[in-house]
């Protein structure tokens, strides 16, 4: 059985995991195609949950890789999901339906914008540089931002 947003309940199609798995190869070219690395994340049993990692510089915007997804497989979004959700650590996630119950859970994780050279040394680490995760409050990191 599936259980909507509602709580109400529904029977489950047949061999949703093959129906999702036909998918995979198609979306994971869409993904790369923007700059993402696809994976299947979760049992296919309920729902098909897609992580998409920014893999490159040049990721597309989230929103855009969730619309290319849908697109491509003939999906839709449905107003009562409230895409995109904000999940922990900075994904969104998007649910995209399929038609006959079945929907892909879609998570992003987040692009971070790093400048090509961060300016700050530490005095612990001659030579070496940091990751810029203070640059937007204008301050060199110190020990306790790790």
């Amino acid at each position: 059985m599936i259980v909507d947003t509602q709580g109400a309940t529904k029977p489950q199609p047949p061999a949703t995991p093959a129906v999702y798995a036909t998918m995979l190869l198609a979306l994971q070219e869409v993904a790369r195609s923007m700059g993402y690395a696809l994976a299947v994340h979760g049992s296919m049993a309920r729902d098909f949950d897609l992580i998409a990692v920014p893999w490159t510089g040049e990721a597309a915007p989230a929103g855009r890789l969730a619309d290319a997804v849908r697109e491509r497989i003939g999906g839709f979004f449905s107003e009562s999901d409230h895409n995109p959700r904000e999940q922990p650590h900075g994904r969104r996630s998007w649910v995209i339906h399929l038609g006959c119950g079945c929907y892909i859970d879609l998570n992003v994780t987040p692009r971070k914008l790093v400048p090509a050279r961060c300016p700050w040394v530490l005095p612990h680490a001659p030579g070496s540089l940091r990751d810029c995760t203070c640059a937007a409050s204008n301050r060199p990191p110190t020990q306790q931002d790790g």
